[in-house]
């Protein structure tokens, strides 16, 4: 196991608290293009991940 695979469970709830207190689902216009824009291959990763969450359309 790696070890930011092992600190994942650690860290997940400590970044909730941070999420929470900071209204980021709020204050954050998450529909706003990413600056800088991301690599087309990270893009193209990124909408692929979402879309097979079912997190996008």
């Amino acid at each position: 196991m790696a070890i930011a695979d092992a600190l994942v469970p650690q860290l997940v709830p400590k970044y909730r608290v941070v999420y929470d207190r900071a209204a980021y689902d709020i204050t954050l216009d998450y529909t706003a293009q990413l600056v800088p824009a991301p690599s087309e291959t990270d893009a193209v990763w990124a909408d692929a991940l979402l879309r097979e969450r079912g997190l996008m359309e």
